[in-house]
């Protein structure tokens, strides 16, 4: 997986990784996390929007929750790369 923090915007690029059954597994934890630390939205506003406090929210960017859950932290992908886009959008 590559990074690439240009231009306030951010390309993930995965690998190929797959699971034991030939379907293809994606990481969301990192590039996640990344989007966290990165957003200029709120965790009062994060929160809210994804059913969490931000209390929970800033834990998870903090890294003090370990395991999230899967479908939470894809929840919190989607809202995060969707208000990446409404930002890129509008500037």
């Amino acid at each position: 997986m590559q990074y690439d923090l240009t231009a306030n915007c951010i390309i993930i690029q995965y690998s190929d990784l797959k699971l034991s059954n030939g379907q293809k597994m994606i990481d969301l934890y990192n590039p996640t996390i990344l989007l966290l630390k990165s957003t200029s939205v709120s965790d009062v506003e994060i929160g809210k929007a994804v059913g969490h406090t931000s209390r929970w929210v800033a834990k998870v960017r903090d890294g003090e929750i370990k395991d999230p859950g899967t479908k939470k932290m894809e929840t919190l992908y989607k809202f995060l790369t969707e208000s990446a886009a409404k930002i890129q959008q509008a500037s």
